[in-house]
């Protein structure tokens, strides 16, 4: 999946995780959003940056149940786009937030 569309598809799925990623890199709340609509991709350093982010924002997520569920509710919706792409991302996020929830059983 295109790096920029899975940030899109990330962002989409919590309320506040523009603000939160942009407060953890230390950036813009606009660059965040720039990055996800860009149809250029970016490097390794900036995903590395990102990906690294992501982790911290979801780990302060996962203290928090409700944000949990809306996380599910709107991974939920997504899961059924017609992009395939976002679709099998929405559909593993999916999984992932069960699962934090110990809702799935390995």
């Amino acid at each position: 999946m295109n790096k920029n569309k899975q940030i899109r598809a990330w962002l989409e799925m919590g309320v506040g995780r523009a603000t939160a990623l942009a407060v953890v890199l230390k950036c813009s709340r606009q660059f965040i959003s720039k990055v996800s609509t860009l149809t250029k991709g970016i490097s390794e350093n900036q995903w590395s940056a990102i990906s690294y982010g992501i982790s911290i924002v979801e780990m302060d997520e996962k203290s928090n149940q409700k944000k949990i569920e809306q996380i599910i509710v709107k991974a939920a919706h997504l899961s059924h786009s017609k992009d395939c792409e976002i679709k099998q991302f929405a559909l593993v996020e999916l999984d992932k937030w069960i699962e934090a929830l110990g809702g799935i059983e390995r």
